[in-house]
């Protein structure tokens, strides 16, 4: 390597080092971002496998009026299956319950069984004849986060049919049907919603399909912040570099008006800019997804998806996050003294809305009802809210959406207020951040003097 070239590659770094906007974009957010990520990941990952260890209580009803099903459930090998998934079978026959539908409304009423396993009347006539016997499966769907609960449940029953082939294999003759031996047994799923019977589909299915919605709003409401955000950065540093700012200031206009007018125009380009967004990644999500059960669901009628009340909300709480988030923004953008350091500066104010987003979806995806502790507090950050609020919302939970746009009201119109009083001062003009171009000039004048 030649000494010309190495000179030029120290130059170059020295130049890129000395630009403190390098430190923001590069090293202080990965080394924020990514443990905080670190944390949350490792933290709903020890949620879920806590829900794993834990017993599930699952009612059984048997009734079959033969001793097949008899044997089988009173053998070792049954036994050690329940040992093994952490299951705990309630006999609903020594609870004097005999049928379906009683057997519905026990599970219904009780928040502590997770499912509901039934033995059909002909078990034992259909395995003696080698037919497949269908077992019903019910299980519990509570809230719209993935639960571990139902997995356990099918996967028990998964085993239960395999006991019952490797039984079969021992005990009948060699005129057994090989077909009917690897699968004796066939579960037919069918999931419980706030009391709702779901006929054939498995909780798992529904919060797919509720995921694959609730996957492009979070995601769109993140695009929005961060489009508005760079626009409001560009437009003041843009004024400011261009020196018209003065100007704009001396017009006869109030303060508040002056914010507000700014604030819906970048939100008018964001919402622009977000439609395209959405357009495109639903036409993605729709090329890359083939058509399944999954996306027959309807949700209305399971009192999920949303309704035009949500879309009311969810428009206010966008908007609302928006104007509050803005206006923070044009505080720090008239700190800047040309446009590449206010887009730094906006760094500031996309860290927390990305982190929030991301720890409010997975705290969502993991909890055990969908909601947490870790939600309710994101929910009455400007930052966060829409991202939060389309859960709830999803899920027609209303009375939280409502309580948290009351405070971003309140937010928004302290935020605008405090935006006001700052352009009112002469701080707007006199306050520069310029990331160290001072120095560097003076250094530069210091060599042409000599």
């Amino acid at each position: 390597m030649s000494s010309d070239l190495v000179n030029i590659v120290k130059k170059e770094l020295k130049e890129i080092l000395r630009d403190p906007r390098l430190f923001l974009g590069m090293i202080l957010v990965p080394i924020l971002m990514f443990p905080i990520m670190g944390i949350v990941i490792n933290s709903t990952i020890e949620q879920a496998q806590t829900t794993v260890t834990q017993k599930v209580n699952v009612a059984f009803l048997n009734l079959d009026e033969g001793n097949f099903s008899r044997v089988v459930l009173s053998s070792d090998g049954f036994k050690a299956g329940l040992v093994y998934y952490n299951i705990t079978l309630i006999n609903l026959t020594d609870l004097s319950i005999n049928n379906r539908s009683m057997a519905l409304n026990y599970i219904r009423e009780n928040d502590n069984v997770s499912g509901l396993i039934v033995i059909p009347e002909n078990f034992t006539a259909s395995i003696n004849s080698q037919i497949p016997s269908k077992i019903e499966v019910y299980l519990k769907m509570r809230g719209t986060s993935f639960s571990m609960e139902s997995t356990r449940i099918m996967s028990f029953v998964s085993y239960l049919n395999d006991y019952i082939s490797s039984y079969l294999i021992y005990s009948l003759n060699n005129n057994v049907d090989p077909n009917f031996v690897k699968n004796p047994v066939v579960p037919k799923a069918n999931t419980l919603y706030e009391g709702k019977l779901i006929e054939g589909v498995l909780p798992e299915q529904i919060q797919s399909a509720l995921m694959m919605q609730l996957f492009i709003l979070p995601l769109a409401g993140l695009m929005l912040i961060a489009i508005a955000v760079q626009f409001a950065a560009t437009s003041v540093a843009s004024e400011k570099e261009q020196k018209t700012l003065e100007t704009l200031l001396t017009l006869p206009v109030k303060r508040t008006t002056l914010i507000v007018g700014k604030l819906t125009g970048s939100f008018i380009v964001a919402v622009a800019g977000a439609i395209g967004y959405v357009i495109g990644l639903q036409y993605y999500m729709n090329t890359i997804t083939a058509p399944t059960n999954v996306q027959q669901i309807n949700l209305s009628e399971l009192g999920l998806g949303i309704t035009i009340e949500g879309y009311v909300l969810l428009t206010l709480s966008m908007m609302l996050s928006i104007f509050t988030t803005l206006a923070l923004v044009m505080i720090l953008a008239s700190l800047a003294d040309d446009v590449r350091t206010a887009q730094s500066l906006s760094g500031i104010i996309l860290l927390p809305v990305f982190l929030g987003g991301l720890i409010g979806m997975f705290s969502i995806l993991f909890s055990a009802t969908g909601t947490s502790l870790v939600t309710d507090v994101l929910l009455y950050i400007p930052f966060t809210n829409p991202i939060i609020a389309a859960f709830y919302i999803t899920s027609r939970n209303y009375i939280p959406v409502i309580l948290s746009l009351l405070a971003l009201i309140i937010e928004t119109l302290i935020s605008i207020k405090i935006a006001a009083r700052f352009y009112s001062s002469e701080l707007i003009l006199s306050l520069k951040l310029t990331f160290g171009k001072k120095r560097a000039k003076k250094k530069e004048n210091q060599e042409e003097t000599l």
